[in-house]
């Protein structure tokens, strides 16, 4: 009969822990992610004479990696960074 006050007092405090988390606004953005934007350009197109440098430091031109008249998604990340390449490389598909 003791326990149950305990039992009741342990699931009100996790309960006021997880209350700030459930209630807040799940479309706000991470604060990396808030300063982020991007210039919609569509129908545009790049030159693929642009010069790069590949995973191994070569210098590469994009008419490497490309085939013409095939549409091609660019996205200029990095592979290992804690939040924001990996929610850009996730919203791709």
């Amino acid at each position: 009969m003791k326990q149950i006050p305990q039992i009741l007092v342990a699931t009100l405090l996790l309960c006021s822990i997880a209350m700030p988390t459930l209630a807040e606004d799940p479309g706000s953005l991470p604060s990396p992610l808030r300063e982020v934007g991007f210039e919609q350009r569509l129908g545009e197109s790049i030159s693929l004479d642009l010069p790069f440098v590949d995973s191994e430091g070569k210098s590469v031109l994009l008419a490497d990696y490309f085939v013409a008249d095939r549409p091609v998604v660019l996205a200029l990340v990095y592979y290992e960074c804690p939040v924001l390449c990996s929610m850009v490389l996730n919203g791709l598909v």
